[in-house]
Parts: structure tokens; sequence; C-alpha cells
């Protein structure tokens, strides 16, 4: 991976959200806007709670909002809600809980992206596998598939 790529996680229920993306069901996550947003194009890892690497992504855009103009169209590509009032409820309290000053007119982002890969490798300890015995079955495996095709042009 290069290592200019930013690495993040979710502030809340990380592993949850995660397993959304990875199943596709969640395109887009919002936060409180600050000012700044990913640029378009632009690709981040998101790292499990023990740092290791998750999936990467792909911002595909961003929309900057009051909270209150969130519409379900948008709202619905978090994939955590199955209506816009339970996911402004939720939302709305959350915000709440880290900023005191947040309310229905404060300027949320909104950042949809694509998934780009799901990282394996990193999350599979390749000391636990003995690659002599990979090798020898992929062999195996080979060797069988000729004799199978062999066998076939005899009958045939």
């Amino acid at each position: 991976m290069n290592d200019d790529i930013e690495k993040w996680k979710f502030v809340v229920d990380n592993e949850r959200l995660i397993n959304l993306i990875l199943s596709g069901k969640k395109k887009a996550t919002c936060s409180i806007y600050d000012g700044t947003c990913d640029r378009v194009g632009s690709k981040s890892i998101i790292t499990y709670d023990n740092e290791e690497n998750a999936c990467l992504i792909e911002t595909c855009d961003n929309i900057v909002c009051k909270f209150n103009d969130v519409t379900w169209e948008v709202a619905k590509l978090e994939g955590e809600t199955d209506t816009l009032e339970e996911w402004k409820e939720i939302h709305y309290n959350f915000f709440k809980s880290i900023d005191s000053s947040f309310n229905e007119n404060t300027v949320v982002l909104i950042e949809i992206f694509k998934l780009l890969d799901v990282i394996w490798l990193e999350i599979i300890d390749l000391n636990y596998f003995d690659m002599s015995n990979v090798i020898n079955d992929i062999k195996g495996l080979l060797i069988s598939l000729i004799v199978v095709k062999f066998y076939v042009k005899l009958i045939i």
C-alpha cells in the first residue's frame, strides 16, 4: 500500500460499520463539517480497532449541507437505518454528544465513497501457512486436472 494514503477508523461502532462497507450496504459517512473534506478521487484506508487495515475506499462525492437538509436519498447511503427519521435521531444524538452546540442548522459533511479493495493479506498471518505444502497441493490439483482431461479425451 502507498504510505501517503490516509488511514482512519470510525469514532463509534467501527467494526460494525466496516462490516456494512464490506457487505456493500454502506457507501457514505457523515461528520460535522470542519471546513475541510477529502478531494474527489482521493483514497483512504479504513482500519479495524486493532489498527489492521480493513479496506481501501475512494471518495466519489462530498455533500456539505445543514443537518436538517439531509435527504433520505443521501442518508440511506450510510446503510445504517431504515428511515430518515431514525437516521436523524441517531446522528443528532451522536453529534450533540460530541459538540454541545450542535443543532439542526449545523453544517455537516456527507462523504460518498466506493469500496475499491478488501485488504485480506494484512489480516492473515502468513506464518501459519507452510508454503511448501501449499505449492505441493497446487501441483497435485494440476496433475489431477491433467489426468481427468486425458481420461475424458479417451472416453470421447
